[in-house]
Order: C-alpha cells, then sequence, then structure tokens
C-alpha cells in the first residue's frame, strides 16, 4: 500500500509538472497527457528499482526515452487515431510513424529520461526518505560517500559486490 502511495503522490506532482511543460514548449496541453507525463515518470523511476544503481545513467536514459516513445505511440494510437482527439500530429515531422512518434522527439526524449531519473531519485530521496541518489556515468563501478561517515567511500561493482574503503585508501589506490 505504501508503495502504491508513493507512486500516486509521484505521478500527481510529474503530471502537473508535465502539463506545465508542454504549456511552456507548445502553449498548450491536454489531459491525456497529465495521465501519459505521470505513467512514464512513474515507470522511468522503476528503472532504479529493478537494475542496479551501477547501471550508466546514459543506459537508463536509453530504456526511459524507450519507454516515453513506446507509451506516446501506443497513446496516440488511443487518442488521436482512434477516438480523433487530435492531441498531436508529427506528421510533418522527419522519421515519423502515423504521425505519433518521431525521430526527432524520440531522440528529446533521451535528455528529458535524464531528468526524469535524477527528478524521480530526488524527490524520493527528500519526499519519503529513500536512498540517496548517486550515479555511475560510464564504466559499471559506482563510489559514493557513506552517509554514516564522511571518511567512507561506498564501492559498487557492476557484479553487485559493495565495499567500503576509507577515504584516504581509495585516493592512495586511485
Amino acid at each position: 500500500m505504501r508503495q502504491y502511495l508513493k507512486s500516486v503522490i509521484l505521478w500527481l506532482i510529474v503530471g502537473w509538472l508535465y502539463i506545465g511543460m508542454e504549456l511552456i514548449w507548445r502553449g498548450r496541453s491536454h489531459w491525456t497527457m497529465f495521465c501519459l507525463g505521470g505513467l512514464c515518470f512513474i515507470l522511468i523511476g522503476l528503472i532504479n528499482e529493478l537494475i542496479p544503481w551501477c547501471m550508466p545513467l546514459w543506459q537508463q536514459a536509453l530504456i526511459g526515452a524507450g519507454i516515453i516513445t513506446s507509451l506516446e505511440f501506443l497513446t496516440g494510437c488511443i487518442v488521436n487515431l482512434a477516438l480523433g482527439w487530435h492531441v498531436w500530429d508529427y506528421s510533418g515531422m522527419p522519421g515519423n510513424v502515423l504521425g505519433q512518434i518521431c525521430l526527432p522527439y524520440s531522440l528529446l526524449w533521451i535528455l528529458v529520461a535524464v531528468a526524469a531519473i535524477i527528478l524521480d531519485d530526488w524527490l524520493r530521496y527528500l519526499i519519503f526518505a529513500e536512498e540517496r541518489p548517486h550515479y555511475c556515468l560510464d564504466c559499471g563501478i559506482l563510489a559514493t560517500a557513506s552517509p554514516k561517515d564522511s571518511k567512507w567511500i561506498k564501492i559498487e561493482m557492476s557484479n553487485g559486490e559493495h565495499y567500503d574503503v576509507e577515504y584516504k585508501d581509495f585516493l592512495e589506490r586511485k
């Protein structure tokens, strides 16, 4: 029940945030974008819940962009093609599929996914007192300061092994 409540709170926060982004970007939005934006955010947030923190951020962003593009296509087929609500139309954009998704926006979703991953992590940390966010940018090795004592560095390897190393030892080994 607690996890469900967390998801609802995050969905509400980001649903409104996404509506605001659309108003700034396009000058208009639609209630379905509140639902879609919140759902994409919840699913992107699950990346760190299901996949180890040591997955590089760029890989998480590609997964997130895939989630956004897939849900955008599905939603577009329903609200634009089946229901005829004309919420968006990418027909004039390069690399579009049925006017519902297109290459330029799919690439933009990579940046949006990075922002969503970071926002999700910090909201979970600040609102729900979950683990402090930390990121691996490339190699699958993650080093973060331990919250219990700033003298320690927590090393997380891509195979899931964890090590606590004193800060001065860590610097000497580099």
